[in-house]
């Protein structure tokens, strides 16, 4: 439960550096925390997440964003990464599988009693229902 909460913290971070210095400065510091610890999920989640959601086309790659979720997704299961693959799959114009990808998103976060993610876990389904990529920041 622990690293749930601190990703979900880590990704409210992330949204903040991205309106207040701009999605280069943002890949730098992801780039930096990468090369201190290679084998940080949270780091590479944080990635794929920037990859797959940015609202700044010239830094979105769906395939390399599906790659390194599923990278994260084979250390450790949850909620919060199931929803990084999600949005990776809808960014690659996969939205069948970003539609079930986020459909278990959601019942993780159910089982695990994280209500309070729960509204904007949903908001990221309805945009993919609609055939929509998530868009932060």
């Amino acid at each position: 439960m622990r690293s749930k909460k601190i990703w979900l913290f880590f990704a409210l971070v992330l949204g903040i550096l991205i309106s207040l210095t701009g999605a280069a400065l943002v890949i730098t510091y992801i780039f930096e925390a990468i090369e201190l610890n290679p084998t940080d999920i949270l780091a590479h989640n944080s990635f794929a997440w920037f990859l797959a959601t940015c609202t700044e086309s010239k830094y979105r790659d769906g395939k390399r964003a599906v790659k390194l979720a599923e990278k994260v997704l084979s250390i450790e299961k949850n909620a919060v990464f199931f929803d990084t693959l999600a949005a990776a799959y809808a960014e690659d114009n996969r939205f069948d599988d970003a539609i079930k990808t986020q459909e278990t998103a959601i019942k993780l976060l159910e089982k695990d009693g994280m209500t309070d993610e729960l509204s904007e876990f949903k908001k990221h389904l309805d945009s993919y229902r609609t055939g929509k990529p998530w868009r932060e920041g």
